[in-house]
């Protein structure tokens, strides 16, 4: 996931207070947003004449309403150079994650670190070339786990959720379990909002989040309603979830999987151990008539051997 138009464009139809973050990011970024920046979401004023702005400079990222106030501005502007602004082609070797380009300037000096490792994380055509790209900074550009954890290279790499990354940052800078665990659990919640199996996968087998983590983060609740089956047995076979996990706070977990109907999760969750006791208390009194010939019933009278459900109509 990129910040492009396109991507704006798509929260821009999504709940804006569950999307800001993620707009904000976008919008720090620099990145192309077009019209879209100018949306209900977020208004920004233009640099020129404090209208709303609409673009940004494709250059140095200052927000403008239109060209002609982009031009008009152009001596007080941060861009160095002739009109209009070039393209840095260090930066332009990063968003296209093109190695060798990099090795070819490796006698640059880099100021602006920030924007260097965000570039890299977020550019390039997958995960593996980001990390190889940061890598290749390490080795001739004097990058360093500090200045990747200044300008918080994890969080971000979460964010995209680019598990390449988030390991290479293991394996290759020494990031570890404190650095998953900074901000409440910050890596292994933004792993739940993303749905990410591979993320969940990774902060376990090489930072080391277990069941304590998990259950900070609200990750089972998280991923059922989710509806992800898949990650749901993982926090059972990898951070040992248990049955105690499914039924704590008024059974909430399990509520909620009933709440969706969804047959696969309470499969799943016979393996946590759940009873038919313990589900059977749980059922609605009144089972829609959609739901009566469908798997969740069969579910819950063959995998559970609940055989008086649903009771008859009064």
């Amino acid at each position: 996931m990129t910040c492009t138009v396109a991507y704006i464009k798509e929260l821009k139809e999504r709940k804006a207070g569950k999307y800001q973050n993620a707009i904000d990011e976008c919008i720090e970024q620099g990145r192309e947003i077009g019209r879209y920046l100018s949306s209900p979401i977020r208004t920004i004023s233009c640099a020129n004449c404090g209208e709303d702005a609409s673009f940004r400079c494709g250059n140095c990222a200052t927000l403008y309403c239109g060209a002609e106030c982009q031009e008009e501005h152009f001596p007080k502007h941060r861009c160095i150079g002739v009109w209009p602004p070039e393209t840095d082609p260090f930066d332009a070797a990063l968003e296209e994650g093109d190695l060798n380009k990099i090795i070819e300037m490796k006698d640059k000096r880099i100021d602006d670190w920030k924007n260097v490792i965000w570039t890299t994380i977020l550019g390039g055509s997958n995960g593996f070339a980001a990390g190889e790209m940061l890598k290749l900074l390490r080795d001739h550009f004097g990058l360093t786990a500090a200045l990747l954890r200044t300008h918080g290279a994890l969080e971000k790499a979460v964010f995209v959720d680019r598990h390449e990354v988030v390991r290479v940052l293991h394996t290759d800078f020494g990031f570890d379990g404190d650095d998953a665990r900074a901000d409440n659990n910050s890596a292994l919640r933004e792993a739940v909002k993303m749905n990410s199996i591979n993320l969940l996968r990774v902060l376990h087998e090489e930072y080391g989040l277990n069941r304590s983590d998990a259950r900070q983060a609200n990750a089972l609740i998280g991923f059922v309603a989710n509806r992800n089956r898949e990650a749901v047995r993982l926090l059972r076979e990898l951070y040992k979830l248990n049955i105690d996990d499914v039924l704590v706070n008024n059974r909430a977990v399990l509520r909620r999987a009933v709440d969706m109907f969804d047959s696969s999760l309470l499969e799943e969750l016979k393996d946590y151990g759940l009873s038919g006791d313990q589900l059977y208390s749980t059922l609605p009194q009144r089972l829609p008539q959609r739901m009566r010939n469908n798997h969740f019933l069969h579910v819950i009278n063959h995998v559970y051997g609940i055989t008086n459900y649903p009771p008859p109509a009064a």
